[in-house]
């Protein structure tokens, strides 16, 4: 159980970790394209930063372990992809590749840690709406969690 425990713990080091590189190299992409001053680029740059924006403050989130951790990186977990796939336009280039690649891991970590708490949310609802006893729904939710 400690061991569990322990790999949940570093999972979750991971996940913000994940969120923190994003958050950099996004802001770094931003500023090349910047530079490169392109009207079309405009559009990915305001997406690069809102990006940034959304993985700082589900890292930190995460960091706090805050309730509302799970409704951060569900917002991350759906801008990431739309920036990777925005950055993977740019073939052969090496910082849109690392760009790319840093939202799709962020983007999977940001799901991974919204899943858990739409699920207890699920339950917590079904219980409201009675189809779940006090008893049933604390257990639900204490095998939900060891197995998300």
């Amino acid at each position: 159980m400690l061991a569990k425990k322990i790999d949940k713990m570093n999972q979750k080091k991971q996940y913000i970790q994940d969120c923190l590189d994003c958050h950099l190299v996004c802001q770094e992409t931003a500023l090349y394209l910047h530079a490169e001053g392109s009207q079309a680029a405009a559009n990915h740059v305001r997406l690069l930063l809102d990006c940034a924006a959304i993985c700082q403050a589900s890292a930190d989130f995460m960091a706090s372990d805050s309730d509302l951790q799970g409704r951060f990186c569900a917002a991350c977990a759906e801008i990431c992809p739309q920036c990777a796939q925005e950055c993977e336009h740019f073939e052969g280039n090496v910082q849109m590749k690392a760009c790319a690649n840093a939202c799709r891991r962020c983007g999977e970590s940001c799901r991974q840690m919204a899943i858990k708490p739409a699920v207890c949310t699920l339950a917590h609802s079904a219980f409201q709406q009675g189809r779940y006893n006090g008893k049933a729904l604390s257990s639900l939710i204490t095998s939900l969690k060891e197995t998300i």
